[in-house]
């Protein structure tokens, strides 16, 4: 993984340096992880996609968060063989709910992400009232994929819309709910991955700023730099703790599930708190230039509105002030 992650990176940074749009680059980098099969982690310890996606961050958020829905479905489908294909998620229901009748898929997704690169599509639907996951070729006869994914930051994620007509999934590879539920960790792995990228991109933004800072520092400049070490040595030890129970064979799921919720949560707080400032060192170096410093706040910003803190802090709360257990769902167990 390591050599294919440094190819990637060489290659990207080339690419933007010989005046390459970004989007052009994303999309050459995800198919150098799929030829290089880095996406394939098997049965390596579950922190080994989160690291996958923080190293992946550094480089880009996009080309991060484009895989993660991959590293969650492959293990969702234990069975296929997926080879050098990439999985993208159609999970949330847009216009018209996704249902499964007669063999036949139909119904509108949204915030798909990495559908206009993907080889295979998971969706999730409603079959006779039990929830599946079915997974389908995203070149099938009765699938649109419309890239018009359009915020402002994650660019490049091509989380868009797709629509389902009549969609032939009699034959389709299922995976149910419930039994995605039963998988070991499954909830808290998709949230550590999420954390991975939140990290990323704030160990980007710093390093970002570090190499626009250009000058010696005063005491002033080595006080801010050194509250921008501490915040980012919080993160990172935040998410090393959650490592360390989601890797474990024998952790109990609640008490994993809360340290990789507390681990998000405490990534994002800093990240957050911190990357604003970072033009404080830069001074007006982190505003000028073909890539100014403010993208990696608006990947971050975005990224991290993916799902509602206050329920999660309310979850803690809870939890602290009468005993009650961190609910197990997709989004947490």
């Amino acid at each position: 993984m390591s050599d294919a992650l440094e190819a990637v990176e060489r290659e990207f940074s080339a690419a933007l340096a010989a005046g390459e749009e970004r989007k052009v680059a994303v999309r050459a980098a995800v198919d150098k992880l799929k030829a290089g099969n880095a996406l394939q982690v098997g049965d390596a310890p579950l922190s080994t996609g989160v690291e996958l996606l923080r190293r992946l961050a550094r480089i880009d958020g996009s080309l991060a968060q484009i895989p993660q829905s991959h590293l969650v479905f492959a293990r969702r489908f234990p069975g296929e063989e997926f080879g050098d294909a990439l999985i993208a998620n159609a999970q949330v229901n847009g216009a018209t709910p996704v249902r499964i009748a007669n063999g036949r898929l139909d119904g509108e997704k949204r915030f798909c992400t990495g559908s206009a690169y993907a080889d295979l599509l998971a969706v999730t639907a409603d079959e006779g009232g039990e929830a599946v996951a079915v997974l389908i070729p995203a070149d099938a006869p009765g699938v649109e994929i419309a890239d018009d994914f359009a915020a402002m930051g994650q660019s490049y994620t091509s989380s868009g819309t797709i629509r389902f007509t009549g969609v032939d999934v009699s034959r389709a590879p299922r995976s149910l709910r419930d039994d995605a539920l039963r998988l070991r960790h499954y909830g808290a792995y998709a949230q550590a991955l999420h954390a991975g990228i939140d990290l990323g991109l704030f160990e980007g933004a710093v390093a970002a700023a570090y190499a626009r800072a250009g000058r010696a520092p005063d005491q002033l400049l080595a006080g801010l730099t050194g509250e921008v070490e501490v915040e980012l040595y919080v993160a990172r030890a935040s998410l090393r703790i959650a490592l360390v129970a989601l890797d474990s064979t024998d952790a109990d799921p609640e008490r994993v599930a809360a340290d990789v919720t507390a681990a998000k949560l405490a990534v994002q707080d800093a990240a957050l708190r911190t990357v604003p400032r970072l033009f404080e060192i830069t001074g007006t170096a982190g505003a000028m230039g073909a890539d100014p410093l403010d993208r990696w706040w608006r990947d971050l910003r975005m990224h991290t509105l993916h799902d509602r803190r206050r329920d999660k802090l309310r979850f803690f709360g809870e939890r602290a002030l009468s005993g009650s257990p961190i609910p197990l769902t997709e989004k947490l167990s």
